[in-house]
């Protein structure tokens, strides 16, 4: 009975994922046109999302990215990759109870489940940075035309790409508002907390590289930079992913609820050296956007773009990545510990077997065992 249930659900798995192939290949076959069949499209594809769970990991991940990658091409804001990520932190759990999800603005998705999310975390993680990179895409395509172009036709296409550029910041906001979920989330150790981190890398990396580009275009007589909202960019980051990002760095490294076996275990101990790798590069591009700020408003004369930032956040992470380095030479001295003690012990015994024999002293009460460590 047991082999037949195992050889149905190898079946029922088979045709999930031929049902979902089938699908790929229909709403990829939707001219971007049609409007009115795309919107057909992506409503059923939601409604799946929200009914629907799969049997097999593979076969959930290929859902949700097709469901997003069909959401990317035909809307405007990721409207649905902000729903996903919503519920996966909410069955994470919060890191503060001042951090609980209002559940009435939630829509509940029944494709994200306790048994499937710690592989969904990185797909939705992979989403967002699949967002930053297109941002940089167009911001490049901006650049070459700045470059390629004519002063007079600089002129005549000055609003255009200023309405880019702002659209530009526009977007980046809308991914940094969606990747504070993760750090106010009980994520859980390994794969998805390095997820996480390299998802802030990139937020902070792609700002830094906006950033540059407002401070090589903006002058005191124009200031570029306004008119496109990087200002605004800047105080959402300074307020709230910043400190947000500063408090989940002080969870992974030291309030992380864990048990005795994951203590002791080896995937802690491996998740603690890398995180005195992509910790530093989180702090280092922060540390960058200060300082590109902070030159965008000496050159500007703004104050108030100074004013806003936050240095605390960055010489906070300093000494928690000196934590960190702590935790590794703790435990690697708790690893060794025994090893050491039977080696210290070995190294008396041998010592004690070579010394010479002592004279007997005359005096019984200063005799000592031959041998006996001196503590």
């Amino acid at each position: 009975d047991d082999d037949d249930d195992d050889e149905n659900k190898t079946k029922f798995e088979k045709i999930e994922c031929h049902l979902i192939g089938c699908v790929s290949v229909i709403c990829h076959s939707v001219k971007s046109n049609n409007d009115a069949k795309m919107k057909t499209v992506l409503v059923w594809l939601s409604s799946v999302a929200e009914k629907y769970s799969f049997s097999n990991l593979n076969n959930s991940k290929e859902f949700v990215t097709l469901l997003l990658d069909m959401h990317a091409a035909y809307q405007e804001d990721p409207i649905m990759l902000a729903t996903l990520v919503k519920n996966l932190c909410s069955s994470f759990g919060q890191i503060s109870k001042s951090h609980k999800i209002n559940e009435s603005q939630l829509t509940p998705l029944r494709i994200i489940t306790t048994w499937n999310r710690a592989s969904m975390c990185p797909v939705l993680c992979q989403h967002l940075c699949n967002e930053l990179n297109y941002v940089l895409l167009c911001l490049s395509r901006i650049k070459a035309e700045l470059q390629a172009s004519q002063r007079k036709i600089k002129t005549i296409c000055q609003d255009r790409l200023k309405a880019r550029e702002k659209a530009i910041c526009h977007r980046i906001v809308l991914v940094i508002l969606i990747t504070i979920s993760f750090t106010k989330a009980v994520i859980p150790l390994g794969q998805c907390t390095e997820a996480v981190f390299n998802l802030l890398y990139q937020v902070y990396h792609t700002i830094n590289i906006v950033a540059k580009h407002f401070l090589a275009r903006s002058t005191y007589q124009e200031p570029v930079y306004k008119q496109a909202l990087l200002g605004k960019l800047s105080e959402v980051v300074n307020n709230q992913l910043s400190p947000n990002v500063s408090k989940f760095i002080m969870f992974v490294e030291h309030d992380r609820p864990l048990t005795d076996k994951e203590k002791k275990s080896t995937q802690l101990k491996n998740q603690t050296r890398r995180q005195a790798s992509y910790i530093p590069r989180v702090v280092t591009e922060l540390e960058l956007f200060v300082n590109q700020i902070t030159k965008l408003g000496k050159k500007c004369k703004d104050q108030n773009l100074i004013n806003n930032l936050k240095l605390t956040s960055s010489r906070d992470f300093r000494l928690n990545i000196q934590k960190v380095q702590d935790m590794i030479s703790k435990q690697n001295e708790s690893d060794e510990s025994d090893v050491e003690t039977t080696n210290h012990d070995t190294s008396n015994e041998s010592q004690e077997n070579n010394q010479p024999p002592k004279k007997k002293r005359r005096s019984g009460s200063n005799d000592r065992s031959v041998g006996s460590p001196v503590y």
